[in-house]
């Protein structure tokens, strides 16, 4: 009966994701969000939830972001597998002088990866990763010009990603690069229809840390940090008429996060904002808030949930 409501429990979680309501996803909360070779990387099976919403702000109305994924190593290919969906969507009504409509949007994606797994010495493990992605999303405007005119925007992508990671039980360094294979976004404002292909190299690096004495200490403090770099080549087609250009993005920071435990207690900072919750060997509920901007849009940060099965009698590892 005790493990008949623990699989009930888990359940829910999963289910939440799809119907949930979410907006910012802190780092670490979704292993393999930007690098594939976190696929079975805690050895026994995972599932990864990500909930939340930003309620309508001065300007903007709801959006919600719900992801859920589902990793495990599998001892026959000596390779970690991992399988992971997500949904976004958004609506409302603008108030700008000019831009009064009301507006929508959604999009959809499913990603599944493999990731091999090679021990150096029994202390680090390299894994090198393959991901292959697909996504579609619409977006709608009404008088997006002010004079009439809606906005309908259509588009799917699909990309690759390969990636690297080299890891021990106290730090790791990730990299990760997209591969784009096909994609397009259609435009039509009127009657007028554009169409806009990217040929876009973007990738990831990832680096973390666990500071602790042993790993049955009490308390640990793990920095996290991510950082991007990329470029966007363009082509687009209008009215007969047509052009490329590209839009470079530097090498930058774009997340971070900072977390401290006590014994089951985590808290911490991340891009999101702040986040608190609870963490045991098998399970971590996490809830991140974040802080109201000068334009007056604010966002209630993700409720994440991770649960780690029993593999052999013992829980795999937690990355923090």
């Amino acid at each position: 009966m005790h493990r008949f409501y623990k699989n009930v429990f888990v359940l829910f979680f999963l289910l939440a994701a799809f119907a949930g309501y979410g907006q910012e996803i802190p780092l670490g909360a979704l292993p393999m969000q930007f690098n594939p070779s976190f696929a079975g990387e805690a050895d026994a099976a995972r599932v990864n939830a990500s909930v939340g919403v930003r309620p309508p702000g001065r300007y903007f109305g709801w959006s919600y972001l719900a992801h859920a994924s589902y990793d495990q190593f599998v001892p026959k290919l000596r390779s970690g597998v991992g399988f992971s969906v997500n949904h976004s969507a958004y609506s409302g009504t603008t108030n700008f002088v000019a831009y009064n409509g009301s507006y929508f949007g959604r999009s959809y994606g499913l990603s599944a990866a493999i990731a091999p797994k090679f021990s150096m010495k029994g202390k680090y493990t390299f894994s090198p990763s393959g991901e292959l992605t697909y996504g579609s999303s619409r977006s709608f405007n009404e008088n997006l010009l002010g004079n009439g005119d809606n906005l309908d925007v259509t588009g799917s992508i699909l990309k690759g990603r390969v990636g690297v990671l080299f890891n021990t039980q106290k730090w790791y360094i990730g990299y990760a690069v997209d591969i784009p294979i096909s994609g397009s976004f259609r435009y039509r404002v009127g009657d007028s229809l554009a169409i806009v292909s990217n040929s876009r190299f973007v990738s990831y690096w990832q680096f973390g840390y666990t500071f602790h004495r042993s790993s049955e200490s009490k308390f640990s403090f793990t920095p996290q940090l991510l950082f991007l770099t990329g470029a966007d080549a363009r082509s687009t087609f209008l009215s007969s008429r047509s052009w490329s250009f590209p839009f470079y993005r530097r090498f930058a920071l774009l997340d971070i996060m900072l977390n401290f435990r006590y014994k089951r207690v985590i808290w911490g900072l991340n891009g999101a904002g702040i986040h608190v919750g609870y963490q045991s060997s098998q399970i971590r509920i996490m809830l991140s808030q974040g802080i109201q901007s000068a334009s007056g849009e604010s966002y209630i940060g993700n409720l994440s949930f991770r649960y780690i099965f029993k593999q052999n009698g013992q829980a795999g590892r937690q990355r923090w």
